[in-house]
This record gives C-alpha cells, sequence and structure tokens, in this order.
C-alpha cells in the first residue's frame, strides 16, 4: 500500500450516531449502499426506543449518504481517528 493510499484510509469519513436523538426510523438502513447500519436492540426488556448502530464497520465507505437522508439529522460524518 502506498503512503498516499494510507493517508486516504486515516482521512476517511465514518458515521457518528446520536443515540439520544435517533428515532429509529430505519432511513438510514434503507439509504446505506454497503448495508453497514441496522437499527439496533432496545437497551433493556421493555423499552421501545431503538437506535441505529454501525454493524458492519468495514463494510462502511464513508460515503454519508446515512447522513444525508437522517430526517432528522442525527448522524454526523467525522474523521476517522485510526492511526
Amino acid at each position: 500500500m502506498t503512503e498516499q493510499n494510507k493517508n486516504e484510509l486515516k482521512k476517511k469519513k465514518w458515521p457518528v450516531i446520536n443515540q439520544k436523538e435517533c428515532a429509529g426510523c430505519s432511513v438510514c438502513v434503507e439509504a446505506c449502499p454497503m448495508e453497514c447500519l441496522r437499527i439496533g436492540m432496545p437497551k433493556f426488556r421493555g423499552d421501545i426506543h431503538t437506535t441505529a448502530e454501525l454493524a458492519k464497520p468495514d463494510c462502511c465507505i464513508g460515503c454519508g449518504i446515512c447522513a444525508q437522508n437522517c430526517p432528522i439529522r442525527a448522524i454526523v460524518m467525522t474523521e476517522k481517528n485510526d492511526k
């Protein structure tokens, strides 16, 4: 892998889902071209709040389509912090 490719991987954007704001509507899940997202399970028995989660981080290409399609802007793309 060349140095340029390594730098591109370090700059890759990553979806960060605000769990408090996410309504679990699954719009982002349907929009993701790589099928990286899923709606997670409730946190405890009796909880009705489900949220989106990055289920397959290795498959994520950092395209930002999930963030663009989120109707309540609960997903933001941030720089990946791998070094």
